[in-house]
């Protein structure tokens, strides 16, 4: 089964410009701004106080004349995970990476640290994209919660199976970002991932919520039923 990106898919690009940025880093954000079709974009680089953490340095990635429906965290999660796996922090020595997101006269911005970063890419890996491959099988008590109820377990499989019947097992996997939320009981954080599973022909998109602390998934919602 294979796994893309939906969000940066390249496209075509405009105005870019840096201040403190490495051509490496001025190619990778070109590629950003073309795949969400932005106007242009301004790099900025510096450092923000910490009081547990020293001063933290930062690079800022400005993108402007974006599309309304484009300004939420899939494509600013997305967008500092691409940048993240293309750049190399470990030189350039950033703590932050900022994605902010202007169209119009509205913006929108996320702060993602390097650690946020590593950790949502590895869930990803486990328990999520671990479970479109496990659903159907025993393995899957591995993946969820222990809370997660066996009646919804059971509802879920039966409805992926039903999918896989009519159009096919699924043969690829869409990554479309990622938000924090928590479960409003205990105020437990919570990693949620925007995924679509393409069934032939047919894409279905899930929002699976995700424990950072014992790596398993504690909810699955369905957002679109099989289009296309």
């Amino acid at each position: 089964m294979k796994e893309k990106s939906l969000v940066f898919a390249v496209i075509i690009g405009i105005v870019l410009s840096g201040c403190g940025a490495s051509k490496k880093q001025l190619d990778i954000a070109k590629r950003m701004q073309e795949s969400i079709k932005a106007n242009g974009c301004l790099i900025t680089t510096g450092t923000l106080p910490n009081h547990s953490k020293g001063n933290q340095k930062i690079i800022k990635l400005s993108f402007n004349g974006v599309n309304s429906n484009s300004l939420d965290d899939r494509f600013t999660s997305t967008g500092a995970l691409f940048f993240y796996q293309n750049d190399t922090p470990e030189i350039y020595k950033y703590d932050q990476i900022i994605i902010n997101l202007a169209g119009g006269s509205t913006s929108f911005q996320k702060v993602y640290t390097l650690e946020d970063i590593k950790t949502s890419e590895s869930l990803y890996k486990f328990p999520v994209s671990s479970f479109f491959k496990y659903y159907a099988t025993d393995s899957i008590k591995y993946i969820l919660d222990d809370r997660f109820p066996d009646s919804a377990t059971h509802q879920i499989v039966n409805f992926m199976q039903s999918i896989d019947s009519t159009y096919g097992k699924i043969d690829n996997l869409g990554f479309a970002g990622w938000a924090t939320s928590f479960i409003r009981e205990t105020h437990e954080p919570l990693k949620v991932y925007y995924v679509t599973a393409i069934n032939g022909k047919y894409m279905t998109d899930y929002l699976i919520s995700v424990s950072p602390g014992n790596k398993k998934i504690a909810n699955i919602s369905i957002l679109n039923k099989p289009h296309r």
